[in-house]
């Protein structure tokens, strides 16, 4: 049985062998592994947008700045300046004053004159009787005056007994010649004379009486009404004693104040205290002139010649402190005038109440006139024109009425490089910082204008503006801070403006105490933290890597050998942003941007992988991120994408894409999206040293 066994077992392996073929030997080949780690990067967006102009970090917080420094403005003296002004003040003599006249008198008035009678008793004596004799005389002379009105003064009458009587009161305590003065063309009454003397023959007495009674005129001729009381004498009565005999009154004016006068004037003197009135709105209280002139016209409406010394105490000279002054000579019934023109380096100010706003330019004037027989009156004047031009000032304190100065207007051009910022972002929450350093001293003092942002293509062209109003904000002296916030705010940096340009003016009123180079200037800050809306697909892009060393085996195996690959991928989004990474493989070295496939895209020799941003969660109060997102993720390769890694060197780089926020959310210094890769592999592996034997 077993015999039997055996003998089918051989006739059945003579068959098989008889029916199998012999080959050739073969290779041994086997699979292995290999993992290539790509790049791991950690987009951080402190790092990213930080730079050195637009987004700045401060402690978490990311923050859009835009910043400079407005050209300081300086005050000139063209801003320190008052009008011109045209005024007159005339200043008169109001009183015509004179120590005495010329003295006028009767003439010799014979004793025939005043006792007719004694022509009938030539060549005898005769016995006088005690005797008061009433007569007038009339005095013609004009060698003094011919009228006047006085105001006040006295005269003087003399009288000078060439009789041979004795002049004297009838009775003690009476009067021995009492004259009665009056104005011969209306009778009008002048004056009451009274003597108490007693006047001997060939002496002489005197009284005097007051003028001004009345109208206070007197004018020549003048009628004497006179009472004269002779006591009684004999005499011898000689035919030539009556051609001889005689009897003289003289009138001498003197301590005269007269309203008018025709006559021989004494020189007379006069002076006032003038005050110009300048009106101007802004009133000075001392300044220091920088240019300007004044010039001064006087009117002589006097028939003499007047000197007019003047002084403009207002007007001090810088150097010496005094005040200006001169002397002008004026012809009768002429005029003249003086430019001073110029007050560089002169002080006005308010000499009469100092500390006090200047209305009006004080002139102290005096004149004198020549004597001359001319007719003058009280009320004649000298005129004083001052027309000063535009005064500019060097410093100036005073009381500004409200008004308007317009700062030079501000342009600012290429303030920034956005950096590819100024795409796909909108922000909110703007704050503009204006810091203002105000060297003027004035008591109200207030600043409005515009800001007006321009977005300009490289050409030149305006692609946007946008506008913000400061409403008139009240400046301090010293610093000023500014804070404005809003819509307008927001939708001028939305533009992302490339130029500024600021106008702006001050309102200023009050008290001020300003000199020529004080400054205003200022610093400007368009601040916001990070809350942006994204309003369309915005891309990052990241710096890529160049892979230039691969393993031989790989390299060899990853053109033909592939069995199976993979990329690996581990992605943490710790930001409220979404979006995807793209992953970019290429050894085409001639493209300049590895992410810009606009132009073309070569599959032979690259090839992108997408992959869906986790998205964090985030507090909706806050907008900060509370739990980053975390995703692992697997893509096959092929064989044509892996074969890219046999040709090395090859650049691998990541896109972030971030996509539409649908509202504002808040980046953080900290916020992060992180990514890590590698590519695994599995190789069919031929060993070429293995020998058959």
């Amino acid at each position: 049985m077993q015999s039997k066994l055996l003998f089918y077992l051989m006739i059945l392996m003579v068959l098989l062998i008889s029916r199998c073929s012999i080959d050739e030997p073969v290779l041994p080949r086997w699979s292995t592994q290999f993992l290539v780690p790509l790049m791991t990067e950690k987009i951080i967006f402190a790092d990213k947008f930080a730079n050195d102009t637009t987004v700045v970090v401060k402690g978490d917080s990311l923050y859009l700045e835009l910043d400079g420094d407005f050209d300081p403005d300086t005050l000139r003296a063209s801003d320190l300046r008052i009008p011109g002004a045209d005024s007159t003040a005339t200043f008169s003599l109001k009183k015509i004053e004179m120590d005495s006249l010329n003295t006028i008198t009767t003439g010799d008035i014979l004793v025939t004159d005043l006792l007719p009678y004694l022509s009938l008793f030539t060549n005898q004596t005769i016995q006088v009787p005690d005797t008061t004799i009433h007569s007038s005389f009339t005095i013609s002379d004009s060698s003094a005056f011919i009228s006047m009105q006085v105001k006040s003064g006295i005269v003087n009458l003399s009288i000078y007994n060439n009789l041979p009587l004795t002049i004297a009161p009838a009775i003690p305590g009476g009067n021995s010649v009492e004259i009665s003065v009056y104005n011969a063309h209306d009778g009008s009454h002048v004056t009451d004379i009274a003597i108490a003397d007693t006047i001997a023959p060939g002496e002489s007495g005197s009284g005097s009486g007051m003028l001004g009674s009345g109208d206070g005129w007197v004018e020549i001729p003048l009628d004497l009404d006179s009472r004269v009381h002779f006591l009684s004498e004999s005499i011898f009565v000689a035919s030539d004693s009556l051609n001889v005999w005689s009897f003289r009154a003289d009138l001498n004016f003197r301590n005269l104040e007269v309203d008018e006068i025709t006559g021989n004037v004494s020189s007379q003197t006069f002076e006032d205290t003038l005050h110009i009135g300048l009106e101007q709105e802004d009133h000075v209280i001392e300044a220091v002139i920088e240019s300007g002139s004044i010039e001064l016209f006087f009117q002589n409406r006097l028939p003499v010649v007047a000197r007019v010394h003047y002084t403009l105490p207002d007007l001090r000279n810088g150097s010496t402190g005094l005040p200006y002054e001169a002397i002008i000579e004026i012809q009768p019934n002429d005029s003249a005038s003086q430019h001073i023109q110029n007050l560089q380096g002169y002080i006005i100010l308010n000499s009469q109440n100092q500390g006090q706003p200047l209305d009006t330019l004080t002139i102290f004037a005096e004149a004198s006139t020549d004597p001359g027989n001319v007719t003058l009156k009280k009320s004649d004047e000298v005129a004083i024109r001052v027309r000063a031009s535009e005064l500019f000032f060097s410093s100036l304190e005073g009381i500004l009425a409200p008004d308007t100065l317009s700062l030079d207007p501000f342009v600012a051009s290429e303030i920034v490089d956005y950096e590819g910022f100024d795409q796909g972002f909108k922000l909110k929450g703007v704050q503009l910082l204006l810091s203002l350093e105000n060297g003027l001293i004035v008591e109200n003092l207030s600043l409005s204008g515009r800001i007006v942002g321009y977005k300009l293509a490289d050409n030149g062209q305006i692609l946007d503006s946008a506008e913000f109003t400061i409403e008139s904000t009240e400046l301090n002296t010293g610093s000023n801070i500014l804070q404005y916030e809003g819509q307008d705010v927001d939708d001028l940096v939305n533009i992302f403006p490339t130029d500024l340009k600021a106008e702006a003016q001050i309102e200023y009123s009050g008290y001020a105490r300003v000199t020529a180079g004080d400054v205003i200037s200022g610093h400007y800050i368009f601040s916001t933290p990070f809350q942006v809306n994204v309003v369309q697909q915005t891309d990052l892009e990241i710096d890529p890597d160049t892979l230039r060393e691969v393993d031989e085996d790989f390299k060899e195996a990853a053109r033909e050998n592939l069995k199976n690959a993979r990329l690996n991928a581990r992605i943490i989004n710790s930001s409220p942003l979404s979006g995807e990474i793209q992953i970019f493989f290429s050894r085409d070295f001639t493209r300049k941007n590895l992410y810009d496939t606009t132009a073309y895209f070569n599959p032979e020799k690259e090839f992108i992988k997408s992959v869906i941003l986790p998205e964090a969660q985030v507090d909706p109060v806050t907008g900060f991120v509370l739990q980053s997102a975390e995703r692992e993720i697997v893509m096959n390769l092929s064989q044509n994408e892996i074969g890219l890694f046999g040709y090395p060197p090859l650049r691998v780089g990541l896109l972030l894409r971030l996509k539409e926020t649908n509202g504002f959310v808040i980046v953080r210094g900290s916020d992060f999206v992180s990514f890590s890769g590698n590519i695994e592999t599995e190789m069919v592996i031929k060993d070429n040293s293995y020998e058959y034997k």
